[in-house]
C-alpha cells in the first residue's frame, strides 16, 4: 500500500531542490514559506487521508505520533515554524540578501567578504539558529521518511 504522505514527502524533496537552486532571496523566502506548509502537510495527510486505509494503518499512525509529537525537530520546526509561517506570516529565515563574513589569510590578513546568490541562509529563531535553513528543512524531510516507514513495517 503507497501512502498518499509520500507524495506529500516526494514535494518537499523537490522544494528543498528549488530552494538549494534559488539565487534571489525573495524567491527563496516564498519557497520557504510554501516548503513548511507542504513539510507540515505530511502529517495532516497521514491523519486525515493515509489513517482511512484500514484500522491497523490508523492505529499504527496514532502510535507512531504518541512517540514522535514531542521530538524537538517537529514541535519547533515542523510545527512551529510552520504555524508561524501560516498564522502570522512570520519565518526565521536571515533577512539580508549578502551576508558579511571575516576571512583570514594564511599570512594572517583578513578580508571582510559578502556572501551572496543565497549560498547561505541561516535561520535565526530560537531553533537551531545559525544553521543553513535549507540544511534543517532536509532533516526534517529525513524525519518525515523515518516516522512513515516506521508505519509501514508495522502495517505490512
Amino acid at each position: 500500500m503507497e501512502f498518499v504522505a509520500r507524495e506529500v514527502l516526494d514535494d518537499c524533496r523537490l522544494a528543498h531542490d528549488m530552494m538549494s537552486k534559488e539565487t534571489d532571496h525573495d524567491r527563496l523566502r516564498v519557497q520557504w514559506i510554501g516548503a513548511l506548509a507542504l513539510i507540515r502537510l505530511v502529517g495532516d495527510v497521514l491523519d486525515k487521508v493515509d489513517s482511512r486505509n484500514s484500522e491497523a494503518v490508523k492505529l499504527a499512525i496514532q502510535d507512531q505520533f504518541k512517540t514522535d509529537r514531542n521530538d524537538e525537530l517537529y514541535v519547533s520546526f515542523i510545527k512551529g515554524s510552520r504555524d508561524k509561517a501560516v498564522h502570522a506570516y512570520e519565518h526565521d529565515l536571515f533577512d539580508e540578501s549578502e551576508i558579511a563574513i571575516l576571512a583570514e589569510h594564511s599570512e594572517g590578513s583578513f578580508d571582510i567578504c559578502d556572501l551572496k546568490d543565497c549560498l547561505y541562509i541561516p535561520l535565526t529563531g530560537n531553533f537551531r539558529s545559525g544553521e543553513d535553513a535549507r540544511d534543517v528543512y532536509a532533516e526534517a524531510i529525513e524525519w518525515w521518511d523515518r516516522h512513515i516507514a516506521s508505519i509501514e513495517q508495522r502495517t505490512r
